[in-house]
């Protein structure tokens, strides 16, 4: 009879990532705080979101209240979703 303990270490890491989901929260925060955010996580290439999540992970993860061995979860959404820098050329309509 197998135990829970013979099982490998990367059996239980699969199920903990299928367990892990994101899930929508709302904080209260000072304006230049949410402007300031937004303006970092723009020029990164991330959400607003995206990039409040990244921080927090590598927060946490150095205070270790995330465990050394996780992982940040990956984009679920397809495609790329970061602004494309406007282009600056214009047509003419001659």
């Amino acid at each position: 009879m197998q135990t829970l303990q013979n099982f490998p270490k990367h059996f239980f890491e699969a199920i903990n990532a299928m367990t892990r989901h994101r899930k929508a929260i709302t904080f209260t925060l000072d304006t230049l705080v949410i402007d300031a955010i937004q303006k970092v996580a723009e020029s990164h290439g991330d959400s607003t979101s995206r990039h409040i999540e990244k921080v927090l992970f590598d927060y946490c993860k150095s205070q270790k209240a995330i465990e050394p061995s996780e992982s940040r979860l990956g984009e679920n959404r397809g495609g790329d979703r970061r602004k494309k820098p406007k282009d600056s050329t214009t047509k003419s309509d001659a």
